[in-house]
């Protein structure tokens, strides 16, 4: 009986313990691959994301570069502390590197999973699908 009692203690220890694994933080999927953006027909739009910044690419020329991080709040103004800190969030938030053309802009992301990621720009009510 005690060996039947620890095996079934070890099974539910490795099960749980896979399920933790295969729970990916918004960063690990954010990071994970290019998402190309859908609906685009003959034009490509994809971004890339790194732990700290966000790449833009139209046809495969690199439109720009933001610094970003990951919010459970709207932020009002971007707040380069945070960069890197959350692994999760709901919310991205950018602001253009070029200081010529400084930008901030917040995204809610609706919905993000290893193969597809669907954001909100806050300011629009239009929502961009990635795959």
């Amino acid at each position: 009986m005690k060996k039947i009692s620890l095996f079934l203690v070890l099974v539910f220890i490795c099960l749980s313990a896979s399920d933790k694994q295969e729970q990916k933080s918004v960063m690990d999927l954010l990071t994970s691959k290019e998402w190309n953006m859908q609906g685009m027909n003959d034009k490509t739009y994809s971004v890339k994301y790194t732990r700290t910044e966000k790449y833009a690419y139209f046809n495969g020329q690199l439109l720009g570069i933001q610094d970003y991080y990951l919010s459970d709040t709207i932020d009002g103004a971007f707040n380069p502390k945070k960069i890197d800190l959350a692994k999760n969030g709901k919310y991205i938030i950018c602001k253009t590197k070029d200081a010529s053309i400084s930008t901030f802009s917040v995204h809610e992301i609706i919905s993000i999973s290893n193969d597809f990621l669907e954001i909100r720009y806050i300011e629009h009510t239009h929502t961009l699908k990635f795959k």
